[in-house]
């Protein structure tokens, strides 16, 4: 796997709840809880310092930084 760093932009269709992550480790993970299992949910890690929460009305400001 490339260990570039992408950042990627995601949230909720309302724009209530947004956050920028940045990976670079694509690789996602299964998980055992029976939430998961059902849903087919699968998970990406990332350290909490790339990991970046957007307040409310916040959500498309600097998004390309």
């Amino acid at each position: 796997m490339d260990a570039t760093l992408v950042t990627y932009f995601g949230g909720t269709r309302c724009g209530a709840v947004c956050f920028l992550v940045a990976v670079d480790k694509h690789e996602a993970s299964d998980c055992n809880c029976s939430i998961c299992k059902k849903k087919g949910f699968l998970h990406l890690i990332v350290p909490p310092e790339r990991f970046t929460l957007r307040a409310w009305g916040r959500c498309f400001d600097n998004l390309y930084i």
